[in-house]
């Protein structure tokens, strides 16, 4: 198969909807069919759209359309678009594909569960099926040796037998499917029919991204549209069923509005739904942006990719909950006796609500749901590794690797890692990992991409404009205030009701923006709006004309507007720094009362990745080698091999030209 080729000889995408297509089955992924149809039935119903869309246009579509501009301009990875953006953001450009490769050792162990559960659909009996009927005996029963001998019902002294609707489904899982022990058990064994399983997923993980966007702009035709036409089907089966209008009206059916005032954790949730499900700040979308032409529109682009991921979202709710309705209605039982959340809802409560179908039919659509999980997961899968493999493969080091090759090295390596997932401790030290990749290191890259673009963009044309010292007092004052504040907040909860922390954050804002008024150089001759306007918006707005006139040139409709800068700038910040409080605050060192050996495990893989952003920003020239040889010149990379750690060229990413620059 002959690979498209750009000016440069960079590949380039088939097409455009194959480059939509790899983006949106990137974005699409587990979470969309499990966590996104609980967290609306958890909070108000349908009134969950109203934080969720706020929080998609006004933070998702922002970052999306960021990540698609500056992979899509400067044609590289994220390590090359943020050391473009200033030279001392290299280190976020590893930090967060960082982040991607080490989620894609755990994710891959998810989706060999579903590979282990889609072979087991087509045994006689599936082995996680428990009958209605069966729920119906746990009623009748009295004794505790006639409830227990049933198989689908506990027996306590003071409630007596009692249904248990998913036990057969939680035994297979956990003793059959993981073989699971105790999590302050050390791990003891491999387990083997997760092994195969997830020999055959990374497997597919290398044979999809091998040859670059020429072969990955195929697959994604497969693994994005045959699992949006399988969960077209499951709907429409599930919505047939009697039943299926209690779980729908559970899903969507009540507005509680009054939950958006009562419980803020709404608020929080919605943010770090949409930040998570569409792809941002995980060094993805830079990477596969990279392989477009430079004059693709990226507003559109962004704005389509994001609303895909929500009404796929959005029907995996109904595929999901009218078969929880219609399980409830057979068992006779109130809908929220439900387990309707997280893994659980995926390995054990929707597979017995297909299996209660008469017939082969339940088979059929047990296959046809693991299935879809099985290609939504390879989608997102290998978009992880890919989010890692093009910084690194573009690399001085790397370049000249045989793609073929290099693939297949991280593959293997990261295959080895991903081996400690499918222990009999594997699923304690997923969880775990997954809380801190996701929650600390991903929102902490977001902060950083965000400060990057806001304030560390096109510096030196505000130094010529109002000089060094109001640019950078401003700059790191309002990050500051961000980061100080929020450390207040949540430090002193009591004090104020958190209202210290915003008063705190307001005083140094407020501090800063005087103090970097008092410090403006005003050789320029600038007008009083004028000095303003350079103070608070000049550096992103410089760098939002210049994106414009390469991926939008006289586009009047479709453009990167002011909202992007003033977003992108003032709001992302002190959200990611709120929602990191948050996490700190609740979670840090003691998620899922884990023993400390996985907390150990998972704060370490977090905070690599934030040393690369450090690293990057007190020793760029760190990071010489592992930039595109156009960005290196001869000089440097005789000084990096000579040990010489003094730079003899510089990125100069602040300045509008991007040029190189001796100094």
């Amino acid at each position: 198969m002959t690979a498209a080729k750009g000016e440069e000889g960079r590949d380039r995408w088939a097409s455009r909807f194959a480059f939509i297509t790899a983006a949106v089955g990137s974005a699409v992924g587990l979470g969309n069919l499990w966590r996104f149809p609980y967290l609306c039935y958890s909070y108000g119903g349908g009134a969950f759209f109203i934080p969720f869309l706020l929080a998609l246009f006004f933070l998702g579509i922002p970052m999306l359309t960021t990540e698609f501009a500056l992979g899509q301009v400067y044609q590289g990875g994220h390590a090359l678009a943020f050391s473009r953006v200033n030279k001392r953001m290299v280190g976020v450009g590893y930090s967060a594909p960082w982040g991607s490769i080490m989620t894609s050792s755990y994710y891959t162990a998810i989706i060999a569960y579903a590979l282990v559960y889609l072979v087991n659909c087509f045994k006689a009996d599936m082995p996680w099926t428990t009958k209605t009927e069966e729920i119906q005996r746990c009623m009748e029963a009295v004794t505790e040796d006639q409830c227990l001998a049933i198989g689908a019902c506990t027996f306590s002294a003071t409630e007596g037998c009692k249904q248990a609707l998913v036990a057969r489904a939680s035994a297979f899982f956990e003793d059959s499917v993981l073989n699971m022990s105790p999590p302050d058990s050390p791990p003891t064994t491999l387990v083997w029919g997760l092994v195969v399983a997830i020999v055959v997923v990374w497997c597919c993980v290398y044979f999809s991204i091998f040859q670059g966007p020429s072969i990955t702009g195929y697959v994604v035709y497969v693994t994005m549209t045959l699992p949006f036409l399988l969960l077209i089907a499951l709907m429409a089966v599930g919505l047939s069923l009697p039943g299926s209008g209690m779980g729908i009206k559970a899903y969507i059916g009540e507005w509680d509005v009054k939950s958006l005032t009562e419980t803020p954790q709404v608020w929080s949730d919605a943010v770090g739904q949409v930040f998570f499900s569409i792809g941002v700040c995980w060094g993805i979308m830079t990477a596969y942006a990279s392989y477009n032409k430079t004059n693709q529109n990226v507003a559109q682009d962004a704005v389509i990719v994001a609303i895909a991921d929500f009404v796929v979202a959005f029907l995996c709710g109904f595929a999901v909950f009218a078969i929880l309705g219609y399980l409830a209605n057979q068992a006779g039982l109130a809908f929220d006796e439900m387990p309707a959340g997280g893994m659980g809802l995926a390995f054990q409560t929707y597979p017995v609500g297909l299996a209660q179908i008469p017939g082969v039919g339940a088979q059929i659509l047990c296959a046809l749901f693991f299935l879809t999980l099985f290609l939504l997961g390879i989608d997102s899968a290998f978009s992880l590794v890919e989010a890692w493999a093009t910084p690194l493969h573009d690399s001085v080091l790397f370049h000249r690797t045989r793609r073929t090759v290099f693939v297949g090295v991280v593959c293997l390596i990261f295959f080895a890692i991903a081996l400690f997932y499918v222990t009999d401790i594997g699923l304690h030290l997923l969880d775990t990992v997954d809380w801190y990749l996701a929650s600390v290191l991903a929102l902490f890259n977001g902060l950083v991409q965000s400060a990057a673009v806001g304030f560390f963009a096109k510096t030196d044309d505000q130094f010529e404009k109002i000089g060094k010292p109001a640019t950078l007092i401003f700059g790191f004052g309002y990050i500051g205030a961000c980061v100080v504040g929020t450390i207040f907040g949540f430090a002193l909860p009591s004090v104020l009701n958190g209202g210290l922390g915003i008063l705190v954050g307001i005083v140094i804002a407020v501090g800063a923006v005087i103090l970097s008024w008092m410090m403006i150089d005003n050789s320029a001759g600038l007008s009083e709006v004028e000095k303003m306007w350079w103070l608070t918006m000049g550096n992103i707005e410089t760098l939002r004309i210049e994106l414009n006139e390469t991926v939008a040139p006289g586009n009047t409709w479709w453009r990167i507007t002011p909202m992007w800068s003033i977003l992108m700038k003032y709001c992302y910040p002190p959200i990611m720094c709120i929602l990191l409080g948050i996490s700190f605050s609740e979670n840090f060192g003691r998620y899922g009362d884990y023993p400390v050996q996985y907390q150990a495990i998972g704060a370490v893989f977090a905070f690599v990745g934030i040393f690369f952003v450090l690293l990057g920003m007190f020793l760029p020239s760190a990071y010489t080698m592992f930039l595109p040889p156009k960005e290196t010149s001869e000089a440097e990379l005789k000084a990096v091999v000579a040990g010489d750690t003094t730079p003899a060229t510089t990125i100069e990413g602040g300045k509008s030209n991007n040029t190189i620059k001796v100094v």
